[in-house]
């Protein structure tokens, strides 16, 4: 089952809007998330393995609070996750950023949604990608669990590392 654009950063944003209002009992805290929210970021897509392989209809900011802020709601609790960052191609530099983005996503996710990340790919599009690239994201497969999906015009799907 996958899910897309999944915010992480949610618990960092609500412990930095409930510290700037000084604990007024007024606000309610789905209203001041909704003013930090430009902080926090999304991960393209975050796949529940073992679920039946469809994509879920995008959510909506409020909805992802509460199900995130309620473990009823939370679709990723205890459950065992890939994360995945999504880019048109897979220059050295779009490579680079990509891992530090998952990575990034990782940590986040786990806090906020409690869930099981079992691995992080790189999903691309455009063909060309260079010897040194292809070579670094190979060796990332082992040494940061992270893979690369490569999906032709046509869309189909390898794996080149």
């Amino acid at each position: 089952m996958w899910f897309l654009e999944v915010p992480i950063g949610l618990e960092t944003v609500a412990k930095i809007a409930l510290r700037d209002v000084g604990g007024l009992r007024e606000f309610r805290l789905d209203k001041l998330i909704n003013l930090y929210t430009p902080i926090a970021k999304h991960i393209g897509a975050v796949c529940i393995t073992g679920l039946r392989n469809m994509v879920m209809p995008l959510i909506k900011l409020s909805e992802w609070v509460q199900m995130q802020r309620d473990p009823s709601l939370n679709p990723f609790i205890g459950r065992h996750v890939w994360i995945v960052e999504a880019k048109n191609e897979l220059s050295s530099e779009k490579a680079f950023t990509s891992v530090g983005q998952l990575l990034y996503y990782e940590q986040h996710f786990k806090k906020d949604w409690k869930g099981i990340v079992d691995g992080k790919a790189i999903v691309y599009g455009c063909d060309a990608v260079d010897e040194v690239t292809l070579d670094v994201i190979k060796s990332l497969k082992t040494q940061a669990g992270t893979a690369s999906w490569h999906v032709s015009k046509d869309g189909k799907v390898a794996s080149p590392t």
